[in-house]
C-alpha cells in the first residue's frame, strides 16, 4: 500500500470518527412513548390562520412535525400528564397530541400558539386575552363546547 493511498484510508478513518463522535453528542430523538408522526388533518391549516390572526404573529406550518398517541388521554411528561407537546428542535417544532384531544381545537390551537410564539411560556396576553386559548377561556367564549373529551 501507497503513501497515499495510506493517507486517503486514514483521512477516511478520522472523519467516520468524528462522524460518530458527533452523533453522540447530538441530542436523541426523545418522542414519547407510542408517538405516530401524522399528516396533519386539514383543520389544522384553518386553526394554524386563526391563531395567527388572534396573536398577531406568523409563522410557517410547513416547519412543524405532527405526532399522536393514539388511545391515550394524557401524556406522562416528567412535569406531570400532558394532553399536548410543543418542542423547538432547530428550525422545527414538534407537536404531539394525546390521541383523544387529536381533533380538539383548543388543544391544537394552543399547541400552535407556543410554536407561533416559539416559546413554552403561557403569558396571559396571548393565551388568555388575545386567544382565548386555556380551559377558562376558551370555553367562556365558546359555550357549549365539549369539555370532557374533544376526540372524533
Amino acid at each position: 500500500m501507497g503513501p497515499r493511498l495510506r493517507q486517503t484510508l486514514a483521512a477516511l478513518g478520522y472523519a467516520g470518527m468524528l462522524a460518530f463522535a458527533c452523533g453522540l453528542v447530538e441530542p436523541a430523538e426523545a418522542r414519547p412513548d407510542g408517538a405516530v408522526r401524522i399528516e396533519p388533518p386539514a383543520e389544522y391549516r384553518i386553526w394554524w390562520a386563526k391563531t395567527e390572526a388572534c396573536a398577531g404573529l406568523l409563522g410557517r406550518f410547513e416547519r412543524v412535525d405532527w405526532y399522536v398517541i393514539p388511545g391515550v388521554h394524557v401524556i406522562p411528561t416528567a412535569d406531570g400528564p400532558k394532553i399536548g407537546l410543543w418542542e423547538r428542535r432547530g428550525r422545527r417544532s414538534h407537536i404531539t397530541l394525546a390521541g383523544d384531544y387529536e381533533y380538539s381545537e383548543l388543544v391544537v390551537r394552543h399547541e400552535i400558539l407556543h410554536a407561533l410564539m416559539k416559546n413554552g411560556s403561557h403569558p396571559e396576553e396571548y393565551f388568555g386575552a388575545r386567544c382565548a386559548l386555556t380551559w377558562e377561556t376558551y370555553y367562556s367564549a365558546h359555550p357549549g363546547g365539549d369539555q370532557e373529551s374533544a376526540s372524533r
